[in-house]
């Protein structure tokens, strides 16, 4: 995969792109081993496994695309739609707001985009078939 400039803002800026690449490479490749624990454990930690799949997965990395994970993302869904917090002991002080059906924004933000990111694969993947 190439690494290429994600800040145009910045684009005067001389810096090494070599070093940005590489911790990439490294955080999502431990970000990996991560979600696979998380998932060995049933998923403990929904929203930062939501995270991850939408991180890594912007970034290209295709093994954040399993369509075993995407099934438990779905599964996750409320019948309305919407994704609420799973985590009852959070450790972060950034808080979401609770929208409609006691639903998060922030969950129900992070699972859209992991969807997305899958549902652009499979595409990815048919057009290349056909």
């Amino acid at each position: 995969m190439s690494c290429y400039n994600h800040f145009p803002k910045f684009s005067k800026i001389k810096i090494s792109y070599l070093p940005f690449c590489w911790y990439k490479e490294l955080y999502c490749a431990l970000i990996l081993r991560e979600a696979r624990t998380n998932e060995g454990l049933g998923f403990p930690q929904q929203d930062i496994f939501l995270e991850q799949v939408a991180l890594c997965g912007m970034e290209g990395y295709i093994e954040f695309l399993q369509q075993n994970w995407t099934l438990a993302i779905i599964n996750w869904k409320t019948a309305q739609g919407c994704y609420k917090h799973a985590n009852t002991h959070k450790l972060s002080s950034r808080s979401a707001n609770t929208i409609s059906f006691g639903c998060s924004n922030h969950a129900t933000g992070l699972a859209a985009a992991a969807l997305s990111l899958n549902l652009r694969y499979v595409l990815f993947k048919m057009m290349r078939m056909s």
